[in-house]
């Protein structure tokens, strides 16, 4: 049994430095360094392609942070393995992001959370505030990972658009496939899936 699991580990690990690849590929002359990652509906696997991404950039050498956006279904730190004390919430009401972000045990790799029960997230994540902590964000990591809601379940990711490519997970029958569109050229998200 864990030789099968080490293998799908293996076969895991490889989609990821594949993606990662697409996505350098893709913006060899002005590269992504944010990165969004949503779905169409919940539960096609979002929150696994956002960390297993990050997971593959900080391998790469490359500093990483991975942050926690869907403000109302959170999974990252049970994921993980991490539950820091602070979060999102925390860095938009003035710390300094470099505190609240943790480390995690792999090496050039960080998280920041949200706390619980923030009230209303799609204001919180449209406010200026957000938009600072993004700029913020990119200029002390290599790249930056957000994990956002589901389009279906919430239109949140609105300001985070601006700085940022999409993964979008989506299952079709029992395959699953990973589509990245650069936001610089201005794609709406409902296009993308096309």
């Amino acid at each position: 049994m864990a030789k099968h699991n080490d293998k799908q580990q293996r076969l895991v690990n490889d989609a990821a430095k594949s993606l990662l690849a697409n996505i350098r590929f893709m913006s060899i002359d002005n590269p992504i360094r944010l990165i969004v990652v949503t779905s169409t509906i919940p539960n096609e696997g979002k929150s696994f392609v956002a960390i297993n991404l990050a997971q593959a950039i900080a391998s790469s050498g490359k500093t990483c942070l991975i942050v926690e956006a869907d403000l109302r279904k959170r999974t990252l730190a049970a994921a993980m393995g991490i539950h820091p004390e602070h979060g999102i919430y925390t860095v938009l009401s003035g710390s300094d992001l470099k505190d609240v972000a943790v480390a995690t045990p792999q090496r050039n790799l960080y998280f920041l959370d949200a706390e619980p029960q923030i009230p209303n997230p799609p204001d919180l994540l449209s406010s200026r505030r957000y938009v600072r902590f993004l700029e913020t964000a990119v200029n002390s990591f290599d790249y930056v990972v957000i994990d956002t809601p589901s389009v279906r379940r919430s239109l949140q990711i609105t300001p985070t658009r601006r700085f940022s490519s999409c993964a979008r997970t989506s299952r079709k029958r029992s395959s699953s496939r990973v589509r990245t569109t650069s936001s610089r050229r201005r794609v709406p998200m409902w296009q993308a899936s096309s």
